[in-house]
């Protein structure tokens, strides 16, 4: 059974959509090309250029820019919407006029008011601010054990979750338990290269007319050629930049006058009902798909034309309060879920568990910045992904 990946990134590069060589000439051989990028059918040099500029293969270390002008698209990705920039999408409803994917920023500290950057811009500037300071991871950390002390609360690799009684009625106590927990999350690259393979499976015999067929299955099995992971934590600022999440269905959110984190915080509290959540995600804003697609492109270059697996794995990312009513804990029982499912019964229980999730979740989310640029990460970690990626010779 596949592990769940918990990441808000994920990227797959087919093998069926890798493009090889249509000559024998390798990819350094291509890019390295002195007429330029090289992909045949042309007027060659003359054989004594020919004989110098076409050796045997070897493996290049291409750059960032080069890679990216010669990348492709991934054939799939999932990539979850609430990890998008909020910038971005606030750009986005502006120049298309459109009521979708609509946040409201609140900005925690003056110092984050320079961190809405392009190309990231003023970001080592931002550091700076903090380099050789930890008052303000010394500050959360000490705000953590306060209110760790006062209230109940879970703790696992994805974040902290509490079902206390009192944070789910004083706003107050609500706000300082997610301003305590705003610590930045933890991310990491995995990069798994594979190829699948049919191995023979059972043998079924089936009678038929009083004979017998038999039957052989084959099953279809992923085998790893190569997989490793890299961590991305302390490259992540320390310090977070909240932003409300409206309702999808609510058209009439106002961009403008969108609500801040002490309101938001003020109506769920409000909220009587007993089935109600509420969920902060810590999201990492960085270029993602351009650095991926570089990645993968260096990876072809080496000759490897199976499938490729880049995602981004996330630790400490979630804060949730849930309801402490019986009711909430039947909508999440999956025992109690696939019980309705087997007894007809979700006829009636799946509008209600709809209604509920349609009404009563609201969100948050804290953004991240990085300290380094895409451009600059891989430029410093290329050679170590080129020496992890075996190919077969």
């Amino acid at each position: 059974m596949e592990k769940e990946i918990h990441a808000d990134y994920i990227y797959l590069f087919a093998e069926s959509d890798a493009i090889r060589p249509s000559s024998s000439k390798s990819w350094s051989t291509l890019f390295n090309h002195p007429m330029g990028v090289d992909l045949g059918g042309g007027n060659s040099p003359s054989s004594e250029t020919s004989t110098l500029s076409l050796p045997t293969q070897t493996i290049r270390q291409s750059n960032y820019d080069d890679a990216l002008h010669v990348s492709h698209s991934a054939s799939s990705s999932i990539i979850d919407s609430i990890a998008r920039s909020a910038n971005i999408q606030l750009e986005e409803v502006s120049v298309n006029d459109e009521k979708r994917h609509k946040y409201s920023p609140v900005i925690l500290s003056p110092n984050l008011s320079g961190t809405k950057t392009k190309n990231n811009n003023g970001i080592n500037e931002y550091f700076n601010k903090f380099s050789g300071k930890n008052d303000d991871q010394n500050d959360i950390k000490a705000s953590q054990t306060l209110t760790n002390d006062k209230i109940k609360l879970k703790k696992n690799e994805f974040g902290v979750y509490s079902k206390d009684s009192k944070l789910n009625k004083d706003s107050k106590e609500l706000y300082k338990f997610f301003m305590s927990h705003n610590d930045k999350p933890e991310m990491s690259i995995t990069i798994h290269g594979y190829h699948t393979e049919e191995k023979d499976g059972t043998i079924r015999v089936v009678d038929e007319n009083n004979g017998y067929d038999y039957e052989k299955d084959v099953d279809v099995v992923e085998v790893t050629d190569f997989d490793f992971t890299i961590d991305l934590s302390d490259h992540i600022l320390p310090k977070g930049e909240i932003y409300t999440i409206p309702s999808k269905d609510d058209d009439d959110y106002d961009i403008k006058e969108g609500k801040d984190i002490k309101q938001v915080l003020e109506e769920y509290c409000k909220n009587n009902s007993r089935s109600k959540e509420i969920e902060m995600r810590k999201v990492i804003i960085w270029d993602f798909e351009n650095l991926t697609k570089v990645i993968a492109q260096v990876i072809r270059q080496q000759t490897y034309y199976n499938n490729i697996k880049i995602y981004y794995p996330l630790r400490n990312n979630i804060v949730k309060l849930q309801s402490t009513s019986i009711f909430y804990d039947i909508t999440k029982n999956k025992w109690i879920k696939l019980f309705c499912l087997l007894s007809c019964l979700w006829i009636i229980f799946w509008p209600i568990w709809w209604l509920y999730n349609k009404i009563y979740l609201v969100q948050i989310k804290s953004e991240f910045r990085m300290k380094i640029n895409t451009k600059e990460w891989f430029e410093n970690n290329v050679s170590y992904i080129i020496k992890n990626v075996k190919v077969d010779k």
